[in-house]
């Protein structure tokens, strides 16, 4: 990948800048004045947008190449970054490093024709590094998780086991709060995490086969009525809310409209959903919201309370793909939920799975760890799992155990993995019928698998 810096100069040009070359032709430039432009930029390239005449500026937007071609006006980007916040780290970064980008001697370092330039990694390694962050395939994978949330205002991530639906979860609730930092580690992320929800603005729960409606939204409680002198003397019965109703009394609070609020519930498709929203499922779509363009309310059974949902109320659902398929889900949930699949990213040498991305990036920053039989694994677990004869009845990213499985810092931990989760969950798939494979082939399947 290389790295670009964009002159863009006119008020005029889009936030996203969809078309570069546009911007270029405003400028009075053509394909003869502009080679570098036309020539020197490939696709999956970095652009950085900026204001000004001097790289010292304001980030405008960012993105990375998609479709070239040489022809004026056929430039497009994908993965464009317009978020005010992620700008603020790039510009914070580029004033950092002002000193070390092109053209620091030269106070217009565009020239006359120039309507980007490069910039050197090797002169801006902190700069590049911000860059690297903001556009990994994570943050951008939150982001568009993030986008999603925010028009739906439901979503369930689904996938296998140990894919890090959960992990994400805090993260995607942090940026809905509006938290736009690029933490370093998930230990950072779960110390601000836990900010909020010591504070009420992000709960969490799970779903499960004896919650119900009273737990959910309200419902009647028992409470031990006691004497003068503080002896059980009775038992009564009064109306207590449940952790819906309690989140969305909160976002609604007069104090509390300009935050966001997020409910994350783990295992959604364990609980019975018609059982535990009752009535309020209609109330969770986004133009039923109270602030929707079709507001709705409901009159609570239990206190006779109006109920809204807030419209500054997020849900986050997780659900595991591998303990019922999605075709079982409640259709009432499926109408009103976007469903975002989260599965471990495989690399390919053009035919078969080299590895796996998730995998390369932790073992990265664990040098010592177990990496080439962590990989190893993952291959044969894959084959496995996507082999034909088997007759899988999922979808292999439905079926593929996460990365998380395979991840640990030595040999020994790495074994007892092995031994103790991954050959547990896979002879639990054939048991249950999700693969078809007889007990003494997949014991010849296993016994391979070693460390």
């Amino acid at each position: 990948m290389q790295y670009w810096m964009i002159n863009v100069k006119h008020e005029g040009v889009k936030t996203e800048i969809k078309d570069i070359s546009t911007n270029c032709i405003m400028m009075g430039h053509d394909e003869k004045k502009c080679p570098q432009f036309y020539y020197g930029v490939q696709s999956g390239d970095c652009l950085i947008g900026v204001y000004n005449s001097h790289p010292n500026c304001i980030c405008h937007c960012m993105g990375i190449a998609d479709k070239l071609d040489s022809n004026l006006g056929e430039w497009s980007l994908k993965r464009i970054i317009v978020n005010p916040n992620k700008l603020k780290e790039i510009q914070q970064s580029i004033r950092d490093n002002s000193d070390d980008l092109p053209g620091k001697k030269n106070k217009n370092p565009w020239g006359s024709q120039k309507s980007i330039i490069r910039i050197n990694p090797s002169e801006t390694p902190t700069l590049i590094e911000t860059i690297k962050k903001v556009f990994s395939e994570e943050n951008m994978k939150i982001e568009e998780f993030k986008s999603v949330l925010e028009k739906k205002k439901n979503i369930v991530l689904q996938g296998a086991p140990g894919v890090g639906k959960t992990y994400i979860t805090a993260e995607l609730a942090l940026r809905i709060i509006g938290d736009e930092t690029l933490y370093s580690s998930h230990e950072d992320i779960m110390k601000e995490y836990q900010k909020y929800v010591e504070s009420g603005q992000i709960v969490f729960t799970t779903f499960h086969q004896s919650m119900d409606y009273e737990d959910f939204v309200e419902g009647l409680k028992p409470e031990i009525v006691k004497d003068g002198a503080d002896k059980p003397v009775g038992i009564k019965y009064s109306v207590k809310p449940g952790i819906f109703k309690e989140i969305c009394n909160d976002a609604a609070g007069k104090d509390n409209k300009e935050k966001n609020y997020v409910l994350i519930i783990d295992e959604i498709n364990r609980g019975n959903i018609s059982k535990i929203f009752g009535e309020l499922i209609t109330l969770v779509e986004a133009d039923k919201r109270a602030e929707g363009v079709h507001p709705i309310q409901a009159t609570l059974p239990y206190s006779q309370d109006v109920f809204s949902v807030p419209s500054n109320l997020y849900i986050i659902g997780t659900m595991n793909t591998t303990d019922r398929s999605t075709g079982t889900v409640d259709y009432a949930l499926r109408r009103r939920f976007s469903f975002v699949p989260v599965k471990s990213t495989y690399t390919f040498d053009g035919e078969k799975i080299t590895g796996c991305d998730e995998l390369n990036s932790y073992y990265s920053d664990n040098p010592n760890g177990p990496s080439a039989d962590a990989t190893k694994l993952f291959i044969q677990v894959y084959d496995l799992l996507s082999n034909k004869d088997y007759k899988a009845d999922m979808n292999i990213d439905d079926l593929m155990v996460g990365h998380s499985y395979f991840m640990a810092p030595t040999v020994e931990e790495l074994k007892l993995k092995l031994e103790y989760e991954i050959k547990p969950l896979i002879r639990e798939y054939a048991k249950d019928g999700i693969i078809s494979i007889s007990e003494k082939d997949l014991k010849e399947e296993l016994d391979k698998w070693r460390i």
